[in-house]
Protein backbone atom coordinates (compact mmCIF):
# COMPACT_ATOMS: atom_id res chain seq x y z
CA UNK A 1 0.00 0.00 0.00
CA UNK A 2 1.32 3.74 -0.34
CA UNK A 3 1.77 5.46 2.61
CA UNK A 4 0.29 8.80 3.58
CA UNK A 5 2.19 10.68 6.29
CA UNK A 6 1.80 13.99 7.85
CA UNK A 7 3.70 16.97 6.72
CA UNK A 8 2.50 15.81 2.66
CA UNK A 9 5.06 13.18 2.44
CA UNK A 10 3.88 9.87 0.18
CA UNK A 11 6.70 7.22 -0.02
CA UNK A 12 6.41 4.56 -2.79
CA UNK A 13 6.10 0.84 -2.11
CA UNK A 14 9.21 -1.50 -3.99
CA UNK A 15 6.80 -2.16 -6.81
CA UNK A 16 6.46 1.40 -7.39
CA UNK A 17 9.99 2.67 -7.16
CA UNK A 18 10.66 -0.30 -9.44
CA UNK A 19 8.64 1.67 -11.84
CA UNK A 20 9.96 5.02 -11.77
CA UNK A 21 13.48 3.50 -12.68
CA UNK A 22 13.50 3.69 -16.08
CA UNK A 23 15.51 1.24 -17.90
CA UNK A 24 18.91 2.04 -18.48
CA UNK A 25 19.64 2.59 -21.93
CA UNK A 26 21.53 5.73 -22.64
CA UNK A 27 19.66 9.21 -23.27
CA UNK A 28 19.16 12.77 -23.01
CA UNK A 29 22.84 14.02 -21.69
CA UNK A 30 23.59 10.63 -20.95
CA UNK A 31 24.49 10.26 -24.75
CA UNK A 32 27.33 11.89 -23.68
CA UNK A 33 30.45 10.03 -21.45
CA UNK A 34 30.08 10.42 -17.96
CA UNK A 35 32.09 12.68 -16.03
CA UNK A 36 33.35 14.53 -19.45
CA UNK A 37 32.86 18.43 -20.04
CA UNK A 38 30.14 17.56 -22.86
CA UNK A 39 27.86 15.64 -20.07
CA UNK A 40 28.25 18.38 -17.47
CA UNK A 41 27.60 21.31 -19.83
CA UNK A 42 24.32 19.79 -21.04
CA UNK A 43 22.98 18.99 -17.48
CA UNK A 44 23.37 22.39 -17.44
CA UNK A 45 21.69 23.72 -20.07
CA UNK A 46 18.86 21.11 -19.26
CA UNK A 47 18.03 23.65 -16.25
CA UNK A 48 18.21 26.52 -18.43
CA UNK A 49 16.68 25.71 -21.56
CA UNK A 50 12.95 26.77 -20.14
CA UNK A 51 13.95 30.52 -20.49
CA UNK A 52 13.85 30.27 -24.10
CA UNK A 53 10.81 28.11 -24.81
CA UNK A 54 8.89 30.87 -26.72
CA UNK A 55 12.20 31.17 -28.65
CA UNK A 56 12.03 27.10 -29.32
CA UNK A 57 8.37 26.98 -30.15
CA UNK A 58 8.18 30.23 -32.31
CA UNK A 59 11.36 27.95 -34.28
CA UNK A 60 8.74 25.11 -34.30
CA UNK A 61 5.68 27.02 -35.13
CA UNK A 62 7.86 27.70 -38.31
CA UNK A 63 8.99 24.63 -39.01
CA UNK A 64 5.29 23.49 -39.15
CA UNK A 65 4.15 26.74 -41.24
CA UNK A 66 6.85 25.70 -43.39
CA UNK A 67 5.45 21.79 -43.70
CA UNK A 68 2.09 23.29 -44.13
CA UNK A 69 2.65 25.30 -46.97
CA UNK A 70 5.62 23.27 -49.06
CA UNK A 71 4.19 22.22 -52.71
CA UNK A 72 5.38 18.41 -51.70
CA UNK A 73 2.05 16.51 -50.65
CA UNK A 74 4.59 14.00 -48.49
CA UNK A 75 6.00 17.72 -46.28
CA UNK A 76 2.53 18.61 -46.27
CA UNK A 77 1.39 14.95 -44.71
CA UNK A 78 3.91 15.84 -41.96
CA UNK A 79 1.74 18.12 -40.29
CA UNK A 80 -1.76 18.26 -39.34
CA UNK A 81 -3.33 21.45 -38.19
CA UNK A 82 -6.33 22.00 -36.05
CA UNK A 83 -10.26 21.99 -37.94
CA UNK A 84 -13.43 21.92 -35.87
CA UNK A 85 -14.62 18.56 -38.17
CA UNK A 86 -11.33 16.66 -38.16
CA UNK A 87 -12.62 13.70 -35.86
CA UNK A 88 -8.55 13.63 -35.42
CA UNK A 89 -8.84 16.12 -32.34
CA UNK A 90 -12.50 14.74 -31.27
CA UNK A 91 -10.62 13.40 -28.15
CA UNK A 92 -8.95 16.76 -27.46
CA UNK A 93 -11.72 18.79 -27.77
CA UNK A 94 -13.93 16.81 -25.48
CA UNK A 95 -11.43 16.80 -23.50
CA UNK A 96 -10.77 20.55 -22.91
CA UNK A 97 -14.76 21.03 -22.95
CA UNK A 98 -14.86 18.32 -20.24
CA UNK A 99 -12.07 20.27 -17.85
CA UNK A 100 -13.50 23.69 -18.60
CA UNK A 101 -16.97 23.01 -17.63
CA UNK A 102 -15.65 21.13 -14.21
CA UNK A 103 -13.00 23.96 -13.25
CA UNK A 104 -14.99 26.73 -13.73
CA UNK A 105 -17.65 25.79 -12.04
CA UNK A 106 -16.11 27.05 -9.28
CA UNK A 107 -13.34 28.74 -10.48
CA UNK A 108 -14.88 32.07 -13.16
CA UNK A 109 -11.24 33.43 -13.09
CA UNK A 110 -10.26 30.31 -15.38
CA UNK A 111 -12.86 30.76 -18.01
CA UNK A 112 -10.52 33.37 -19.68
CA UNK A 113 -7.41 30.86 -20.10
CA UNK A 114 -9.81 28.70 -21.58
CA UNK A 115 -11.41 31.26 -24.18
CA UNK A 116 -7.43 32.27 -25.17
CA UNK A 117 -6.60 28.76 -25.50
CA UNK A 118 -9.38 28.20 -28.02
CA UNK A 119 -9.12 31.44 -29.65
CA UNK A 120 -5.55 30.37 -30.89
CA UNK A 121 -6.69 26.64 -31.91
CA UNK A 122 -6.25 27.42 -35.28
CA UNK A 123 -2.80 27.98 -35.00
CA UNK A 124 -2.31 24.49 -32.94
CA UNK A 125 -0.80 21.66 -35.12
CA UNK A 126 1.16 18.48 -34.61
CA UNK A 127 3.54 16.50 -36.03
CA UNK A 128 2.54 13.35 -37.57
CA UNK A 129 3.13 9.90 -38.96
CA UNK A 130 0.91 8.71 -41.83
CA UNK A 131 0.19 5.30 -42.60
CA UNK A 132 -2.39 3.97 -44.57
CA UNK A 133 -4.14 6.82 -44.60
CA UNK A 134 -4.47 7.08 -41.08
CA UNK A 135 -2.11 9.73 -38.92
CA UNK A 136 -0.84 8.94 -36.01
CA UNK A 137 1.25 11.11 -33.53
CA UNK A 138 5.07 11.53 -33.92
CA UNK A 139 7.28 11.93 -30.80
CA UNK A 140 8.70 15.47 -32.09
CA UNK A 141 5.60 16.64 -31.39
CA UNK A 142 6.68 16.67 -27.70
CA UNK A 143 10.17 18.30 -28.07
CA UNK A 144 9.42 22.05 -27.36
CA UNK A 145 8.68 20.83 -24.30
CA UNK A 146 11.51 18.04 -23.42
CA UNK A 147 13.89 20.29 -22.01
CA UNK A 148 16.32 17.01 -21.63
CA UNK A 149 15.82 16.26 -25.24
CA UNK A 150 16.41 20.11 -26.39
CA UNK A 151 19.92 20.05 -23.96
CA UNK A 152 20.95 17.31 -25.84
CA UNK A 153 20.59 19.13 -29.35
CA UNK A 154 22.31 21.82 -27.75
CA UNK A 155 25.09 20.29 -26.81
CA UNK A 156 25.92 18.40 -29.90
CA UNK A 157 25.98 21.56 -32.15
CA UNK A 158 28.13 22.68 -29.48
CA UNK A 159 30.28 20.05 -30.18
CA UNK A 160 29.77 19.92 -33.71
CA UNK A 161 29.72 23.50 -34.74
CA UNK A 162 33.99 23.76 -32.63
CA UNK A 163 32.03 26.53 -30.14
CA UNK A 164 33.35 25.17 -26.71
CA UNK A 165 34.71 28.84 -25.13
CA UNK A 166 31.26 30.34 -25.60
CA UNK A 167 28.61 30.91 -23.14
CA UNK A 168 24.94 29.08 -23.07
CA UNK A 169 23.21 32.11 -24.25
CA UNK A 170 25.54 32.77 -26.84
CA UNK A 171 25.40 29.37 -28.18
CA UNK A 172 21.77 29.14 -27.62
CA UNK A 173 21.08 32.28 -29.99
CA UNK A 174 22.85 31.04 -32.92
CA UNK A 175 21.11 27.66 -32.80
CA UNK A 176 17.51 28.73 -32.11
CA UNK A 177 17.44 32.19 -33.39
CA UNK A 178 17.02 32.96 -37.06
CA UNK A 179 19.84 35.65 -38.11
CA UNK A 180 18.69 39.27 -38.43
CA UNK A 181 18.60 40.17 -42.06
CA UNK A 182 19.79 37.08 -43.38
CA UNK A 183 17.81 34.61 -46.36
CA UNK A 184 18.90 31.59 -43.80
CA UNK A 185 17.07 29.82 -41.38
CA UNK A 186 18.36 28.71 -37.62
CA UNK A 187 20.04 25.32 -37.60
CA UNK A 188 17.20 23.57 -35.54
CA UNK A 189 15.02 25.07 -38.00
CA UNK A 190 17.00 23.39 -40.60
CA UNK A 191 17.79 20.40 -38.81
CA UNK A 192 13.89 19.28 -38.81
CA UNK A 193 13.51 20.51 -42.25
CA UNK A 194 16.59 17.90 -43.06
CA UNK A 195 14.98 15.11 -40.30
CA UNK A 196 11.59 15.05 -42.65
CA UNK A 197 13.79 15.05 -45.95
CA UNK A 198 15.53 11.91 -44.33
CA UNK A 199 18.86 13.43 -44.21
CA UNK A 200 21.56 11.06 -43.20
CA UNK A 201 23.09 13.31 -40.62
CA UNK A 202 20.14 15.19 -39.36
CA UNK A 203 18.04 11.27 -38.92
CA UNK A 204 21.41 10.10 -36.56
CA UNK A 205 21.43 13.61 -34.18
CA UNK A 206 17.29 13.12 -33.81
CA UNK A 207 17.91 9.55 -33.32
CA UNK A 208 19.16 10.65 -30.01
CA UNK A 209 16.24 12.68 -29.23
CA UNK A 210 13.76 9.86 -29.42
CA UNK A 211 15.35 7.86 -27.15
CA UNK A 212 15.34 11.05 -24.83
CA UNK A 213 11.71 11.79 -25.88
CA UNK A 214 11.07 7.85 -25.37
CA UNK A 215 13.03 7.54 -22.07
CA UNK A 216 11.29 10.92 -20.35
CA UNK A 217 7.97 9.66 -21.10
CA UNK A 218 8.20 6.42 -19.84
CA UNK A 219 9.57 7.95 -16.37
CA UNK A 220 6.70 10.78 -16.98
CA UNK A 221 4.26 7.55 -17.30
CA UNK A 222 5.60 6.00 -14.73
CA UNK A 223 5.16 9.06 -12.51
CA UNK A 224 1.64 9.39 -13.12
CA UNK A 225 0.32 6.04 -12.84
CA UNK A 226 2.12 6.26 -9.08
CA UNK A 227 0.62 10.39 -8.84
CA UNK A 228 -2.99 8.62 -9.42
CA UNK A 229 -2.71 5.68 -7.02
CA UNK A 230 -1.83 7.81 -4.21
CA UNK A 231 -4.65 10.85 -5.87
CA UNK A 232 -7.33 8.07 -5.86
CA UNK A 233 -6.37 6.39 -2.84
CA UNK A 234 -7.25 9.77 -0.58
CA UNK A 235 -10.10 11.24 -3.22
CA UNK A 236 -11.68 8.35 -4.47
CA UNK A 237 -11.26 7.01 -7.78
CA UNK A 238 -14.27 8.09 -8.90
CA UNK A 239 -13.33 11.86 -7.95
CA UNK A 240 -10.13 11.94 -10.08
CA UNK A 241 -9.77 12.58 -14.15
CA UNK A 242 -6.60 11.99 -16.13
CA UNK A 243 -6.10 14.47 -18.85
CA UNK A 244 -2.30 13.19 -19.56
CA UNK A 245 -1.44 11.43 -23.15
CA UNK A 246 0.58 11.79 -26.14
CA UNK A 247 -1.17 15.30 -27.22
CA UNK A 248 -3.51 16.42 -24.42
CA UNK A 249 -4.64 20.08 -24.73
CA UNK A 250 -5.65 20.49 -20.75
CA UNK A 251 -1.79 19.62 -20.54
CA UNK A 252 -1.08 22.64 -22.37
CA UNK A 253 -2.80 24.41 -19.39
CA UNK A 254 -0.96 22.33 -17.04
CA UNK A 255 -3.87 19.76 -15.99
CA UNK A 256 -2.53 16.18 -16.09
CA UNK A 257 -5.49 15.27 -13.60
CA UNK A 258 -8.44 16.66 -12.15
CA UNK A 259 -9.22 16.12 -8.07
CA UNK A 260 -12.65 16.79 -6.80
CA UNK A 261 -11.96 18.02 -3.55
CA UNK A 262 -15.40 18.06 -1.27
CA UNK A 263 -13.14 18.91 2.32
CA UNK A 264 -12.01 22.39 1.22
CA UNK A 265 -15.26 23.18 -0.71
CA UNK A 266 -12.95 23.86 -3.59
CA UNK A 267 -14.72 21.26 -6.40
CA UNK A 268 -12.79 19.87 -9.07
CA UNK A 269 -8.77 21.47 -8.47
CA UNK A 270 -6.32 20.92 -11.48
CA UNK A 271 -3.51 18.72 -10.71
CA UNK A 272 0.45 18.84 -11.95
CA UNK A 273 2.31 16.23 -11.93
CA UNK A 274 6.53 16.09 -12.12
CA UNK A 275 9.13 13.64 -11.51
CA UNK A 276 10.66 16.16 -9.23
CA UNK A 277 9.09 18.45 -6.81
CA UNK A 278 11.42 20.86 -7.44
CA UNK A 279 9.85 21.70 -10.88
CA UNK A 280 6.04 22.24 -9.22
CA UNK A 281 5.00 25.61 -9.84
CA UNK A 282 1.52 27.71 -8.88
CA UNK A 283 -0.88 28.17 -11.70
CA UNK A 284 -1.79 31.52 -12.11
CA UNK A 285 -4.48 30.61 -15.20
CA UNK A 286 -6.66 28.82 -12.26
CA UNK A 287 -8.05 29.72 -8.50
CA UNK A 288 -6.37 26.84 -6.79
CA UNK A 289 -4.17 24.03 -7.81
CA UNK A 290 -2.35 21.36 -6.71
CA UNK A 291 1.23 19.91 -7.65
CA UNK A 292 2.86 16.37 -6.71
CA UNK A 293 6.06 15.48 -7.44
CA UNK A 294 8.93 13.29 -5.89
CA UNK A 295 12.04 13.89 -4.06
CA UNK A 296 14.67 12.39 -6.05
CA UNK A 297 16.95 11.33 -3.84
CA UNK A 298 14.18 9.51 -1.01
CA UNK A 299 11.97 8.44 -3.70
CA UNK A 300 9.37 10.07 -1.08
CA UNK A 301 5.92 11.72 -3.21
CA UNK A 302 4.95 15.23 -1.73
CA UNK A 303 2.37 17.59 -2.78
CA UNK A 304 2.31 21.20 -3.01
CA UNK A 305 -0.80 23.50 -2.81
CA UNK A 306 -1.43 26.63 -4.54
CA UNK A 307 -3.97 29.95 -4.20
CA UNK A 308 -3.72 31.97 -7.39
CA UNK A 309 -0.68 31.06 -7.77
CA UNK A 310 1.57 31.35 -4.33
CA UNK A 311 2.38 28.66 -2.43
CA UNK A 312 0.16 27.79 0.64
CA UNK A 313 0.80 25.99 3.60
CA UNK A 314 -2.30 23.76 4.06
CA UNK A 315 -3.19 20.19 3.99
CA UNK A 316 -5.35 17.96 2.32
CA UNK A 317 -5.01 15.09 3.73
Amino acid sequence: MVGIYKGMEIVLNEQQILMLENNYEAWGCNLFEAKSEKREWCENAQSKMRYGKSKIQEQINKVGKHLKEDKELTYREKVKYYTENDPFFDENLANLNLSENLITSTCNKAKEAFDDFKSNLAQKFLFVDKQNDKYTYNQLTKLNTNYTALAYLLTDFRSRKGLIGESFDQIFTKYFETPPNSMNESPFFNLIIEYFSNREEAVNIMSGVFKTIKGTGDIGAASETAALNILSEHFGEENVIVFSGDFSWPDFLGIDMLVLDEDLGWGWVPVQVKTNIDSCYGNKKFCNNICIGKEKKTQTWKIKIYDGGEEIDKSLI
